[in-house]
C-alpha cells in the first residue's frame, strides 16, 4: 500500500515513552512537506517536534472534515487558539496553521491530556510569513524524490517515472491564502477550486513548466493529504535531456509562490518512448513465408539492441537484425511470417536504451467466425446478480461467442501515451456508436467501460474483430445503474479501511494480502460502478475524478449508514465513504445503496466484527 501525505510526516513518530504524567516539550516547528524549521504561513501544514506530545501509538484524525482540534490526546495552540490536528504521536504532532494568523511572529504550544489532567508545554515563538512553500517527498524528509501523482490505470500511481508532456500533480504546503477561502480543517471543494491567491510557477530541471492550476488539495484527491496541503497540476516540459544510455533521469522541481521558491525535490522522467502509429500493410496478408512489414511512428533508435517483439495467441517472438532494419527515427522495416490462419497480433519496439513502445494491435487477413453477442450486463464481480441495463462510465460485460481469438487483459504498455485502450487483442467495441475502453477479452466475454454519454433508452453495442463486425445488440442505457463490486461468489463487497488496508473476512487472507472486518462506527471505503457523471462533469475517463452531485443512501443490515463522501476515484470506479452504524452485529451483513432512483444488487455483504 502506498504512503499517504500524512504518513510522510510521521516516519519517526512511533517511539514509546514511559508512562506517567509528563509535561510536553517542543524542540522545533517545521513545514510538514520540506521539513525546514523556521517560519509558518497561513493555512500551512506544520509539524511540532518534541517529547510527550501525543499518546502511543501514533494516530491520524482525518477520517472526516473538519479535522478535529484534539487528536490522540494532543491539542496544538497557535497564539493560544486550538487549531486542526491531523496526526499525533509522542514526539510529533501535525497541525494546520490558521488561515487567519497575522503578525510577524506567533507562539506554538501543545497541550497533552493523555495522563488525564491536561499539561501544556512552554510556548515556542516562531516567525510568520505570508508564504513558506515546501514540497512533499516520498521519504518524508523534504529531500529526494518528490511526492506526485500520475493518472493511468484503475488505481493511482505515485512518484513513478513520467513522460515529457505528461500531466502531473505534485503536492506541497505553505502556499498561503486561497480564493475562495476555505475554513480551517477542510480540503478544497472540487468546485469552486480554492486556488492560490499568489502567482505560482514551477520549473523542472530549470525549464519552465505549464501550470494548469495551483490550489489547496481537493476533497477527492488521491493523495488524501491533511487539510492545508496544496497541489500544483502541471505539464512536464519537453526539452529535458536524458543521456542516451539511460532509460530515465531525475530532475529538480522547484515551485515558486509569490516570488518565494521552495527547496528542490526530484522528478523522475523517462526517456521518450518509441511510438508505433501504423503498420503497412494492415491487415497483413496471410503467408507461410516472411514478408516485409513497415512500422511507422516516432522515437525509433538505431544501434545494437534494437529489437521488435511480435505476439499472437501462439506466443511471442523477438525479432533482431537482419529481420529488423532501421530506416529512420519514424520507420522500421521487419520481416514477419504471419502464417496461413487469420488472427490478432501485437507488435512493440524496444530501443537500444531499453525504452519500449506501447503495443500496437493489428491483424492478419483471412476469414473466420463472426462474433455473436448474447447479452450485455453491468459488471458486479459475480455471476449471481447482474443488471440488464447499463449506464455511462460503467463497467459492463459483453457475453457471447467468438468474441476474441485470445484471452488477455490490459497491461501497462496498453496505456503509455494513448490513454485508455480501445483495442485489445484485436477487438474493439462501440456503445451507442462511441468507442469504448476495453479491459479484458476472451472468446466468450469482453469487459468494456461504457463511454461518457447523455443518451438514455435503447442503444446499440457492437464488437469489431479480425473477422468483421458483430450484429448490433440493443440494450437499455440509463444515466445510472449502480452496482457494488464484489470479490467472491459469496458477495463480499470490494472495500478498504480508511488506512487503505483490505476489508473483508479474515478467511480471504493470503500471503501479502491481509483482510480484516469492519468495526461499528468505522468509516470504510466501498467500491462500485454505475453511479454516472460527477459534479463538475468529467470529460476524460482516464484522468477524471470528482464528487457525485448527490450522496447515495446506504443501509447496512437495513440500518441507514452515514455517507460522508462519494465520488469517482478511477476509470469507472466509484468510491463511497460509509460509516458502519454503531449497532451493527457481527457477521456478513447485507449492504444496499440507492442513488438516482435505482438500487445496487441484492446479496452483497460487508463483514463486521466488534
Amino acid at each position: 500500500m502506498r504512503t499517504s501525505l500524512i504518513g510522510l510526516t510521521i516516519l519517526s513518530s512511533l517511539c514509546p515513552f514511559p508512562a506517567g504524567a509528563q509535561t510536553p516539550t517542543i524542540s522545533s516547528v517545521a513545514n510538514a512537506a520540506s521539513m525546514v524549521t523556521g517560519a509558518i504561513a497561513p493555512g500551512m501544514v506544520a509539524v511540532v517536534n518534541g517529547a510527550n506530545l501525543g499518546a502511543t501509538p501514533g494516530k491520524g484524525c482525518t477520517a472526516s472534515y473538519p479535522v478535529p482540534t484534539t487528536c490522540n490526546s494532543a491539542t496544538v495552540l497557535v497564539n493560544g487558539k486550538a487549531t486542526p490536528v491531523s496526526w499525533a504521536a509522542p514526539n510529533t504532532v501535525t497541525f494546520q496553521v490558521p488561515f487567519a494568523i497575522t503578525g510577524n511572529t506567533a507562539t506554538v504550544q501543545v497541550t497533552s491530556s493523555q495522563s488525564g489532567a491536561p499539561l501544556t508545554s512552554a510556548a515556542l515563538t516562531v516567525p510568520v510569513a505570508p508564504i513558506v512553500p515546501g514540497l512533499y517527498t516520498t521519504t518524508g524528509t523534504g529531500t529526494g524524490l518528490g511526492y506526485y501523482y500520475v493518472g493511468g490505470g484503475l488505481f493511482a500511481q505515485f512518484s513513478v517515472a513520467v513522460q515529457m508532456g505528461q500531466t502531473v500533480v505534485i503536492y506541497g504546503t505553505g502556499f498561503g491564502a486561497t480564493s475562495p477561502a476555505v475554513a480551517d480543517g477542510n480540503p478544497s471543494p472540487d468546485s469552486p477550486l480554492a486556488t492560490c491567491v499568489a502567482n505560482v510557477t514551477l520549473t523542472v530541471g530549470g525549464l519552465p513548466a505549464t501550470v494548469q492550476s495551483a490550489s489547496l488539495e481537493t476533497v477527492d484527491s488521491p493523495a488524501h493529504g491533511a487539510p492545508g496541503a496544496d497541489q500544483v497540476v502541471f505539464t512536464v516540459p519537453t526539452g529535458l535531456t536524458i543521456p542516451p544510455t539511460q532509460t530515465q533521469a531525475t530532475f529538480p522541481v522547484v515551485v515558486t509562490v509569490g516570488g518565494v521558491a521552495s527547496s528542490p525535490v526530484n522528478l523522475t522522467v523517462a526517456a521518450p518512448i518509441p511510438t508505433i502509429t501504423s503498420i503497412t500493410p494492415n491487415p497483413v496478408p496471410l503467408s507461410a513465408s516472411p514478408q516485409t512489414v513497415l512500422l511507422n511512428g516516432s522515437g525509433f533508435q538505431n544501434g545494437a539492441g534494437l529489437t521488435v517483439l511480435v505476439a499472437n495467441t501462439s506466443g511471442q517472438t523477438q525479432l533482431t537484425a537482419p529481420n529488423v532494419t532501421f530506416v529512420s527515427s519514424t520507420q522500421l522495416s521487419i520481416q514477419l511470417t504471419v502464417g496461413t490462419v487469420a488472427g490478432n497480433w501485437s507488435v512493440a519496439v524496444n530501443n537500444p536504451d531499453g525504452a519500449q513502445s506501447v503495443a500496437f494491435d493489428f491483424t492478419s487477413s483471412g476469414s473466420g467466425p463472426t462474433a455473436t453477442i448474447t447479452s450485455v450486463v453491468t459488471t458486479f464481480g459475480n455471476e449471481a446478480s447482474q443488471a440488464a441495463q447499463i449506464a455511462q462510465n460503467t463497467w459492463v460485460e459483453v457475453h457471447g461467442s467468438n468474441l476474441a481469438q485470445t484471452t488477455t487483459d490490459w497491461s501497462s504498455w496498453d496505456f503509455a501515451g494513448k490513454g485508455l485502450p480501445t483495442t485489445l487483442g484485436g477487438v474493439s467495441a462501440t456503445v451507442n456508436g462511441k468507442p469504448a475502453a476495453i479491459y479484458y477479452v476472451s472468446p466468450v466475454q469482453i469487459n468494456v467501460l461504457t463511454p461518457l454519454d447523455t443518451a438514455t433508452g435503447a442503444v446499440g453495442v457492437q464488437l469489431t474483430t479480425p473477422y468483421g463486425q458483430s450484429a448490433i445488440k440493443t440494450v437499455t442505457e440509463t444515466q445510472t445503474s449502480p452496482a457494488f463490486l464484489v470479490i467472491d461468489a459469496q458477495g463480499h463487497v470490494a472495500a478498504r479501511h480508511a488506512d487503505y488496508s483490505l476489508l473483508g473476512p479474515s478467511s480471504l487472507s493470503s500471503p501479502g494480502y491481509t483482510f480484516t472486518p469492519a468495526v461499528p462506527g468505522e468509516t470504510v471505503l466501498l467500491y462500485a460502478t454505475g453511479f454516472g457523471q460527477t459534479s463538475p462533469a468529467i470529460s476524460n475517463q482516464l484522468t477524471g475524478l470528482g464528487s457525485l452531485p448527490a450522496l447515495p443512501s446506504v443501509t447496512i443490515g437495513g440500518t441507514p449508514a452515514a455517507v460522508p463522501g462519494a465520488g469517482l476515484s478511477g476509470p469507472g470506479l466509484y468510491q463511497l465513504n460509509v460509516t458502519v452504524p454503531a449497532g451493527t452485529p457481527n457477521g456478513d451483513i447485507s449492504l444496499l445503496a440507492s442513488y438516482n432512483g435505482a438500487s445496487t444488487q441484492a446479496n452483497v455483504v460487508i463483514t463486521v466484527q466488534h
